[in-house]
């Protein structure tokens, strides 16, 4: 065990999932985890430790292969080739912004996209798990929406991943009404905080997305 903490990946899981991850057939049920990761398992079934193990075995695997790297690839310029910036938000009405803002410099991925879908009582599957650990910006609402996020990434610290809690970035206490995006002004903070994230990632494309964020805050939030 040692020797595996030395690689950067394998020092940012949680022990208790780095221990299960490489030696699953003796700490757990193997096809269990095997299920979890095809998706067969009903996700209201499957404990979200093993939702983050699922998780997690894949950034294990990668780590034996590269152990020099650390953390999900970040775009470095916005050349031919380029990485594109993985975002990922819990809910829709923030990741359709960040989208807007991103342009063509990143990918970004909502995880509840149905508006009958709860956050309060959603239940996360290995998917989702998966793509909050390579996300390098990640978006959540906070003030109890949508806890299951902020668990997932608690559970999945990566490095130089940046995380927007929207209550958080509002200095916003616990029990506040959390249906910020109805409020323009707070809109506007997250939307710097949103472009100041992308800018620090991928500092070449800085005035790119200064000139996303101009276009959205003209056209967006003036309607």
């Amino acid at each position: 065990m040692s020797f595996i903490r030395r690689c950067p990946i394998f020092a940012s899981l949680p022990s208790a999932v780095l221990f299960v991850g490489l030696f699953s057939a003796d700490a757990c049920k193997a096809e269990s985890v095997r299920q979890i990761m095809k998706g067969a398992a009903p996700v209201s079934r499957s404990p979200l430790r093993f939702i983050l193990l699922a998780a997690a075995l894949p950034a294990a695997a990668l780590a034996f292969a590269g152990c020099g790297r650390s953390g999900p690839a970040v775009a470095s310029s916005s050349g031919a080739g380029a990485v594109k910036l993985q975002v990922v938000a819990a809910e829709n009405f923030w990741g359709s912004i960040a989208a807007q803002l991103a342009g063509s410099r990143a990918s970004v991925r909502s995880i509840i996209v149905n508006p009958g879908a709860d956050p309060h009582t959603y239940q996360p599957s290995a998917g989702d798990a998966r793509a909050m650990v390579g996300a390098n910006v990640a978006l959540v609402n906070g003030l109890g929406y949508d806890s299951w996020a902020s668990q997932l990434l608690q559970a999945s610290p990566q490095p130089g991943r940046i995380v927007i809690d929207a209550g958080h970035a509002l200095g916003l206490p616990n029990g506040s009404n959390p249906h910020r995006w109805y409020y323009p002004q707070d809109v506007r903070t997250i939307v710097s905080r949103i472009t100041a994230s992308y800018q620090k990632l991928d500092p070449a494309d800085a005035a790119y997305f200064a000139a996303q964020k101009q276009s959205f805050e003209t056209r967006a939030l003036a309607r």
